[in-house]
């Protein structure tokens, strides 16, 4: 196993367990779930119940019954999505302070909430196999943790299914995407994730990966914002055999 995979279980695992005595997020309240206090928790704001079922997109017009526009415009790869947290009020904030402020335990509310939506969202039960977003190298060095990683890790476990964090790999340094639009995020997303290869001879090998053939995925991230990333990683195990791809997010913005 890898260091950098050894160290993402321990601190998945330090996600889990650990019962901190004061809000994770304001460092004053006493804690009464998922690491944050009573305050705290309200400025969650979770994702109405009329999003997409493909891509979790707030609506706001009914539950429907099929997907979005957008979504039935781009056909995404990925069959459907849940978010634990919509991106504005606290869970954006966590997200941006975890990755950029570099403090994984920030992860233990997000993973909560992540675990709760996915236990009570039938197609994530049904996962064979969790993945997860894979980071660059640069910004695993900079930041010390995937943070995706660290989400799916607990995710998997609730679920009793593997998790298996070096299914995809990033494929050169994509520039962040934060200031990029949407038709640029999905430009800029393109080509970008590949099937993880550890061997040579693995890269002359059939696109078909014995791993995933047949296997319903469960790929987890941080964030869903206009799901490029999302559908670059589900081509990609697509294309390797996966019969089917879901999407778990953090938040969804």
């Amino acid at each position: 196993m890898r260091l950098s995979s050894s160290l993402a279980r321990v601190a998945g695992a330090t996600l889990d367990l650990i019962a901190p005595p004061h809000c994770l997020a304001c460092s004053t309240e006493d804690v009464v779930r998922l690491g944050l206090g009573a305050a705290c928790l309200r400025l969650v704001r979770p994702v109405p119940p009329d999003s997409c079922p493909v891509c979790a997109a707030v609506l706001g017009y009914g539950a429907p019954t099929s997907a979005c526009i957008a979504c039935a415009r781009l056909l995404p790869r990925f069959r459907a999505s849940v978010a634990g947290a919509a991106y504005a009020g606290l869970g954006g904030e966590l997200v941006r302070r975890a990755k950029y402020g570099r403090d994984a335990l920030l992860g233990v509310p997000l993973a909560g909430l992540l675990a709760d939506a996915v236990s009570a969202w039938e197609p994530g039960t049904r996962a064979d196999e969790v993945v997860c977003v894979p980071s660059t190298q640069r910004r695993r060095r900079e930041r010390g943790f995937n943070l995706a990683e660290l989400l799916a890790d607990p995710i998997a476990r609730r679920l009793g299914v593997p998790f298996r964090p070096h299914r995809l790999a990033r494929v050169g340094e994509p520039a962040p995407q934060a200031a990029l639009t949407r038709a640029e995020r999905r430009r800029a997303a393109t080509g970008t994730v590949r099937m993880q290869r550890r061997s040579r001879l693995a890269r002359f090998l059939a696109r078909r990966d014995a791993g995933v053939c047949g296997s319903r995925i469960l790929l987890v991230d941080d964030v869903l914002t206009t799901g490029a990333t999302a559908n670059a990683c589900a081509r990609a195990l697509l294309e390797a055999g996966a019969r089917d791809v879901m999407v778990a997010v953090a938040t969804r913005a």
